[in-house]
């Protein structure tokens, strides 16, 4: 079964690092830092659980390389287009715990922070204009090569 890309979970683990360190610096953010945390650890495990592994597949199937096995990843894509929603709402939810953030760190934010938060964002941005778009057209390749494969398999 095809796993979230090594990419996506290196950057979540990066972002879930940085994040669990303002929560344990304490001070004005660890408040607002521990509400993203737990926003992002229900984000980002809903994501490398279900809406991307099928992105582990694209570079198979950019190389051609298909076999029946890959339609595992059909359960992932169903799920993601029946909560796309939710992820989506998510992200809303995310930025408005990044905004409540910088507002804690206030005007002094450190540029380290800054420079997170817009990462973050932008993050969310790749995986709606990207990301999940992406996974969604794995799971209509799959079941297209599956039909193919089932009416040859017909003749």
């Amino acid at each position: 079964m095809a796993k979230a890309p090594k990419s996506l979970r290196e950057e979540h683990d990066e972002m879930r690092r940085f994040v669990t360190r303002l929560v344990r610096e304490g001070g004005a953010t660890a408040e607002a830092a521990q509400r993203l945390e737990r926003v992002l650890e229900i984000h980002f495990n809903k994501e490398e659980s279900f809406a991307a592994p099928p992105l582990g597949l694209l570079p198979r199937l950019a190389r051609g390389d298909f076999n029946p096995g890959m339609a595992d990843a059909l359960a992932h894509t169903d799920w993601l287009r029946q909560n796309i929603t939710t992820l989506l709402a998510e992200h809303r939810l995310i930025a408005a715990a990044v905004e409540e953030l910088l507002r804690a760190a206030g005007s002094q934010a450190p540029s380290e922070l800054v420079t997170f938060a817009e990462t973050l964002l932008n993050h969310s941005r790749f995986e709606e204009e990207v990301l999940y778009p992406a996974a969604i057209v794995a799971g209509e390749y799959l079941k297209m090569r599956l039909a193919e494969r089932r009416a040859i398999a017909a003749l």
